[in-house]
């Protein structure tokens, strides 16, 4: 039982995400079913939920909130900042809140400073490069990459912009989606070699004291376990055919020195109580993609899974998280 009122900052989105544009950057705001679940979730372990749907009404109320904790899923739009919002506020008031600071979410939104940070602590990385509006012309720096190649948003989530057409093999169909994606997202284009092996996720609940999970999960669908090996996990594959996927903890099939590096990592961060650190396992090698510090927690994510996996339930993971943020602040 967490002894706080939780603050639930959540922009709901009222549509089926099944008739969302793959390439539309909404697709980090929340769905009704998620919403319903984690509110409900919440209300069952605290001392009540107060919601709101957008910071400028969090803002106006915060005043009141003083003494409670708030958690957030908030997807925002169209800002590069948007996932740090809502930290950032909350520490300007003082109020104590779930999840990674301000700093984290900046650095992990930004997947080339991301890959840079990665890469200090140890982990394998695809090479890469960043195009925008000046480099745009010069062909030679795409060709420095080996085919096939990935082509996505810098800033984006949720596989915002990550669609079939975006594994590309050849270098003219991904200068023509560099160009496209330039225009719709407004910011620069990462472009990555692709990494062919098994689309796994690690997931991380605890702190700088004490980890309470770190299990390595894989995903493949249910009638192709080998589909990811050489497919993108895309908008599509989370978002329309989500029942068609499968998990499995895979923990035991990594090195031992990758295991210990998501342990360093997490713990590095600091502020960060839960993260997702996604990428790729080639035989018993983990290949980094990106750090996700707002990783989903609705039903249908890796996290859940772990958890029922152990015994335990949705509810379990929702406290263990916040108990962990509570533990930052030296409060139980």
């Amino acid at each position: 039982m967490i002894n706080y009122k939780i603050v639930l900052i959540a922009d709901r989105l009222f549509k089926e995400k099944d008739k969302i544009n793959m390439e539309s950057n909404i697709l980090e705001k929340i769905d009704d079913s998620y919403f319903n679940y984690i509110y409900n979730a919440l209300k069952e372990i605290s001392l009540g939920v107060i919601h709101y749907n957008d910071l400028k009404t969090f803002i106006d109320n915060i005043d009141r909130h003083a003494d409670d904790i708030v958690f957030t899923i908030y997807g925002g739009q169209d800002s590069r900042n948007r996932m740090a919002l809502v930290p950032a506020i909350c520490e300007a008031y003082q109020i104590k809140y779930v999840g990674a600071d301000a700093y984290n979410r900046i650095i992990c939104q930004d997947k080339d400073i991301s890959k840079i940070v990665a890469k200090k602590l140890g982990f394998r990385i695809a090479k890469h490069i960043v195009i925008n509006e000046k480099n745009i012309d010069n062909n030679e720096l795409i060709h420095k990459l080996k085919l096939p190649i990935v082509v996505k948003p810098l800033f984006e989530g949720s596989s915002i912009g990550i669609t079939e057409q975006s594994l590309c093999h050849n270098y003219t169909d991904a200068l023509i989606l560099v160009k496209k994606y330039l225009k719709i997202y407004n910011q620069p284009i990462m472009i990555e070699e692709f990494i062919p092996g098994k689309e796994v996720v690690t997931c991380i609940i605890g702190n700088a004291n004490e980890i309470k999970i770190c299990e390595t999960v894989e995903r493949y669908y249910k009638n192709n376990a080998d589909y990811f090996n050489d497919h993108l996990f895309t908008g599509e594959s989370k978002f329309v055919n989500r029942n068609n996927i499968r998990e499995r903890i895979v923990t035991d099939k990594l090195c031992k020195e990758d295991y210990l590096k998501f342990i360093k990592a997490f713990k590095q961060f600091g502020k960060m109580d839960y993260m997702r650190i996604d990428g790729r396992l080639v035989g018993n090698k983990f290949y980094f993609i990106e750090f996700t510090p707002d990783a989903s927690l609705s039903n249908h994510t890796p996290f859940t899974f772990i958890y029922r996996n152990i015994g335990k339930d949705y509810k379990d993971a929702l406290e263990d998280i916040i108990k962990s943020a509570l533990e930052n602040y030296l409060i139980l």
